[in-house]
């Protein structure tokens, strides 16, 4: 069975970086309590402080629909509506852990 990865990156208004950090922390939290989530983290790049990044591994495709259903899922899709997000890119690929045939 295939993992699932996902990367992506948000430019964020720079009044409402903080505020997504915070969102983005909460989200980053209660993501790694759920079944089949191997890793989540956003990332403030290191160049950017206004730009985070996203990284996401899962168990299966069947583990990331899960997570779309989520009640934290939902509180961070409705608290991300208030903030200026000014460019966004999510990308989703299948691979193979490391190591297996």
């Amino acid at each position: 069975m295939s993992q699932i990865i996902v990367l992506g990156q948000f430019d964020i208004h720079p009044e409402d970086t903080a505020a997504a950090m915070d969102l983005m922390r909460i989200m980053m939290t209660e993501t790694a309590k759920e079944p089949g989530c191997i890793h989540y983290a956003f990332s403030r790049d290191l160049t950017n402080q206004n730009c985070i990044q996203l990284s996401e591994l899962w168990e299966s495709a069947e583990a990331l629909e899960a997570h779309f259903h989520t009640p934290h899922m939902a509180r961070h899709k409705e608290g991300m509506a208030n903030i200026r997000v000014e460019n966004r890119w999510i990308n989703r690929y299948k691979g193979e852990p490391a190591g297996r045939p």
